[in-house]
């Protein structure tokens, strides 16, 4: 078995990744934060802490497997400097592109009310030009110099492996790098690590949630729009805000539409324990998402019995409706008619027995060691 040497950054989800990564055999080079002020990896002998420098890449053994969890922009170019035997598996956290406007388009992830107000990321028509025009002249004139987004894919494409949790976020991906690699399905928490899966189902529900953060890709406005002009009789709205972007959600709590009595806003940070209880409440919820995004969040509130409302444009809504998870459209769906009742327990049930099915420990250990096969059999 070769030697897996993993990238990452002082994030909760590394621990998960490296107990299922075959423990004994990786060493975790840890990068941007220094040990005294580690706030979520658990230390042991396998972590190290490492500035990024051209020979901490250059000295990977050429029979190495290198992992990163995620590649940020300023991470990039160190890829050339690994050996070229050495097999790179890109973790894709969804940042990378989604937040490049180059690869992602700001307007593809706002919905209309929330790109009116907060769109502010656009390309200039001479850079759109130029990389529309440059690939098709440079076969006229091959010495002319790289677009930015041409350098960044470039230098990505020495990656080997994609990682993605499922097959539709993958092909999205790739739809937008413009390239293909081969899929390292990788998911960081099994479904028992996420949730108690015994946990008693709970059908009196009387509270609505909107999204998980406050982010604007998280598109409140839109949904608080949408929300005013329905007739419910829920007690209580709850929007999480104990993470986000502090202006925006300043900017959304002012331009709320909404009966503010009826609206509270998360803004502490919450136990795991606590937070799922709070989950267990929630009868209606909304994500208007329309990328990788709250993707535990949805799980959590789907086996906890909630009906969820999910953007079709969200290539997850489309992973749980292929594999028969009773999921709700956010854009044709959201109506009085499907908020008036949550589900029966007999639905709940159907649920959490297809969640068990796609996302117990067991069937996402065999996933993880066929993805390894293929990695190192290549």
């Amino acid at each position: 078995m070769p030697k897996f040497y993993h990238f990452c950054e002082d994030q909760k989800f590394i621990n998960s990744g490296y107990e299922r990564l075959y423990p004994g055999n990786n060493k975790f080079l840890i990068y941007g934060t220094p040990a005294d002020e580690i706030k979520h990896i658990k230390l042991n002998e396998h972590f190290h802490f490492i500035e990024l420098e051209i020979d901490t890449f250059k000295n990977i053994p050429d029979d190495g497997i290198v992992i990163f969890h995620s590649i940020p922009e300023h991470l990039i170019r160190f890829l050339k400097f690994l050996p070229r035997t050495v097999k790179i598996v890109w973790l894709v956290f969804g940042f990378e592109v989604y937040n490049d406007f180059r690869l992602y388009p700001e307007k593809k992830s706002l919905d209309e009310h929330t790109y009116k107000v907060f769109g502010t990321k656009k390309i200039s028509l001479k850079s759109q030009f130029k990389e529309l025009v440059w690939p098709i002249y440079r076969k006229i004139k091959p010495t002319l110099y790289l677009t930015e987004k041409e350098h960044k894919l470039a230098q990505l494409k020495r990656v080997d492996f994609l990682g993605c949790s499922f097959k539709d976020e993958y092909d999205q991906i790739v739809k937008f790098l413009g390239f293909k690699r081969p899929l390292f399905k990788f998911w960081y928490y099994p479904l028992e690590d996420i949730l108690e899966i015994n946990a008693p189902i709970k059908t009196k529900k009387e509270k609505i949630l909107v999204g998980n953060s406050g982010f604007k890709t998280v598109n409140h406005l839109d949904v608080f729009s949408k929300l005013k002009n329905m007739t419910f009789e829920y007690q209580e709205i709850i929007v999480p805000f104990s993470y986000g972007d502090p202006n925006y959600m300043q900017k959304v709590k002012n331009l709320n539409p909404m009966d503010l009595q009826k609206v509270h806003y998360l803004e502490n940070f919450m136990s795991l324990d606590k937070y799922n209880e709070l989950l267990m409440g929630v009868k209606i919820a909304i994500f208007n998402t329309r990328r990788q995004q709250a993707i535990g969040n949805i799980i959590s509130l789907i086996y906890a019995g909630a009906k969820v409302f999910v953007s079709d444009k969200n290539p997850f809504f489309h992973y749980l409706k292929k594999n028969d998870v009773q999921i709700y459209c956010y854009e044709t769906e959201l109506k009085p008619i499907n908020t008036a009742s949550g589900l029966s327990e007999s639905e709940i049930k159907i649920n959490r027995s297809k969640l068990f099915e796609l996302l117990n420990r067991n069937k996402l250990e065999k996933d993880l060691q066929k993805a390894i096969q293929n990695l190192t059999n290549s």
